[in-house]
């Protein structure tokens, strides 16, 4: 993997569209030791249990899993850099309309890890069971246009 590229991913979410409708996306920088970057250019992240909080206007990442030699506590929380006006804009939206903070990608930006986070709200059973049903019948359809060609 290359560091100096303009973006390449680490880690994608995926369990984070399936259970929440992405409203909005925001990149922020993430404030990491020396052994965790190490971790995480080994690819040894999870973020599909993490959640993001606001404490006395910062922004935090928690329950995010990053295997580090040096330290035995491998869960901790993360500060995340975000402008003054984004945090203000997050901090109305979830206060006010019930939306939650959620990681949906971890990458490389030239030489920094940036997270991407996204406002989002929660999906309920009945639209996960339509998004299963939808992604089946494009499926469906991709394999009897091969064969009918």
């Amino acid at each position: 993997m290359k560091i100096n590229d303009t973006k390449s991913c680490i880690l994608k979410n995926k369990k984070a569209r399936f259970n929440y409708e992405i409203v909005e996306k925001f990149e922020s920088g993430v404030v990491l030791t020396g052994s965790e970057i190490k971790s995480i250019k080994k690819n040894k992240l999870q973020i599909h249990d993490s959640f993001i909080q606001i404490e006395k206007g910062e922004v935090w990442l928690f329950k995010c899993f990053i295997e580090s030699t040096t330290d035995k506590s491998v869960y901790r929380k993360i500060k995340l850099l975000l402008h003054r006006r984004e945090i203000n804009k997050i901090f109305d939206r979830v206060k006010s309309k019930g939306y939650t903070m959620i990681p949906v990608s971890v990458y490389w930006k030239k030489n920094f890890i940036k997270m991407e986070i996204a406002l989002a709200k929660g999906k309920h059973l009945y639209d996960k069971r339509a998004a299963l049903k939808e992604k089946a019948l494009k499926r469906d359809n991709k394999k009897l246009t091969r064969l009918t060609m």
